[in-house]
C-alpha cells in the first residue's frame, strides 16, 4: 500500500509542477472573461448556453481573438 501512496504522491507532484511551471495558465489570462462580463446581458438568448455562443460569436468578431 505505501508503494501505491508513493506512486500517486509522485505523479501529483510531476503534474503540480508541469502546470506551475507553464507561462500562461489558461484562457482566464486573457480578455475574454471580461468581455464576457460586459456583454453579457445585450447578448442574451433563451438559456446560458445560447448566450454564452453569442458571445462567443461576438468575441470571434473582435481585435482581441487571435
Amino acid at each position: 500500500m505505501e508503494e501505491v501512496n508513493q506512486t500517486v504522491n509522485n505523479a501529483y507532484q510531476n503534474t503540480l509542477n508541469q502546470y506551475n511551471n507553464k507561462s500562461q495558465k489558461g484562457s482566464s489570462s486573457g480578455t475574454f472573461p471580461k468581455f464576457v462580463s460586459q456583454h453579457y446581458q445585450k447578448s442574451k438568448g433563451s438559456s446560458h448556453g445560447d448566450t454564452m455562443r453569442n458571445i462567443s460569436t461576438m468575441y470571434k468578431n473582435t481585435t482581441f481573438f487571435k
